[in-house]
């Protein structure tokens, strides 16, 4: 029996071939050693997960509220993020 297959949106099918300067590389590799365990690959996905959102701010009609939108959301999250990482107050004492 073979392995299961990933949904779509898992699925990796497109290879990426790309000349970059060294700079972007050397940034890229930097990316992924500090933050995806030096793997390119993922770094790459997120580089252009990044752009994507950034495009998303840049090319809206109102940037500043795209931003600021996006701001709330992260802050948000990070909250949230927080407050499941507090124990409750019973057990600290």
């Amino acid at each position: 029996m073979g392995r299961p297959r990933k949904l779509p949106a898992e699925r990796l099918s497109r290879y990426v071939q790309a000349r970059v300067t060294d700079d972007q590389w050397n940034w890229l590799e930097y990316k992924a050693r500090d933050s995806f365990d030096g793997d390119v690959s993922k770094a790459l996905r997120w580089c252009i997960d990044q752009a994507s959102i950034f495009d998303g701010i840049l090319t809206s009609p109102d940037p500043r509220q795209a931003l600021d939108d996006l701001l709330a959301r992260v802050v948000s999250r990070h909250d949230l993020e927080l407050v499941m990482d507090e124990e409750p107050d019973d057990e600290k004492a």
